[in-house]
């Protein structure tokens, strides 16, 4: 039976020192019809456009455009792509063989599934398991609990409109997917790890300032408001919630802040100190 295709849509600015093992990953599926879009999303570090341009030349599907941010870019791919499912990859992220294979399977057996993902692993600077909370819709207002390379099909995302290109700092896939899904039976989560995240001191997520992320954050709650209305349908008693754990947080705080002040802590580190010294 002919495998449908996936298209694997990879956005890439300034990454071109990590593109070939996000392509490599790819090329490594045990699910063999993928296509790569690669965009390039305005690119200035020389050694990427030259990667690029050595990629095209080796029959990579290759999009060149002005720097307009990650959304528009997975946009742009998707909507050139061929495949009947799509997987959005970052390009200096990797997926492991099984991961196409073991997704669509369950996008063809359960037509309710909208989306397969899985846990993932972080590598690079920071590395370890990130085991992914189960999904539920009420989580999924407080944090998101899908990150972007998760299988959907194309017809689904683009009867959701995209991604907002109006989210230029962060958090659109988060955004997307509270468009995206509207039940909890639609979100399918793989047991076991296929993807990893690389972590890099200069990672987009890492960079964006604070005031960035009070920008998204306002621009989320304020365009999905009537989504967090019915979810939780008494605000005041959920802000109630919220303001009695911010409190226990505090005097958490100062409780520690008093121990490690005290004497008799002062006393006990300065005691412990030739044996921490000893077997360090």
């Amino acid at each position: 039976m002919l495998q449908k295709m996936v298209s694997v849509i990879m956005p890439c600015y300034n990454q071109g020192a990590y593109i070939q093992e996000a392509i490599d990953s790819v090329l490594a599926q045990t699910y063999t019809n993928c296509e790569i879009v690669i965009v390039n999303d305005g690119s200035t570090d020389e050694a990427t456009i030259q990667k690029l341009h050595k990629l095209e030349e080796e029959g990579f599907n290759v999009i060149t455009i002005a720097n307009s941010g990650v959304s528009a870019a997975r946009n742009i791919g998707i909507e050139v792509a061929k495949g009947e499912y799509i997987l959005p990859l970052d390009a200096d992220d990797r997926i492991a063989a099984a991961y196409v294979e073991e997704a669509i399977k369950i996008l063809i057996e359960k037509p309710e599934v909208k989306l397969v993902y899985c846990d993932c692993e972080y590598f690079g600077t920071v590395t370890g398991l990130s085991t992914v909370p189960r999904f539920s819709i009420e989580g999924m207002l407080f944090e998101n609990l899908i990150f972007n390379s998760a299988i959907i099909r194309k017809d689904d995302f683009k009867q959701s409109g995209g991604y907002d290109e109006a989210f230029l700092a962060g958090w659109e896939d988060w955004e997307f997917w509270l468009r995206f899904i509207h039940a909890n039976e639609q979100v399918y989560k793989l047991p076991n790890t296929y993807f990893y995240y690389r972590i890099k001191n200069d990672s987009r997520n890492s960079a964006i300032k604070d005031e960035k992320r009070a920008l998204c954050e306002q621009q989320l709650y304020k365009k999905h408001f009537d989504l967090f209305l019915k979810i939780n349908s008494k605000p005041i008693t959920l802000l109630n919630e919220v303001e009695f754990y911010k409190n226990q947080q505090t005097q958490l705080e100062t409780y520690r802040e008093q121990l490690r002040t005290s004497i008799s802590y002062r006393l006990g580190n300065f005691l412990l100190k030739p044996l921490k010294l000893i077997f360090k």
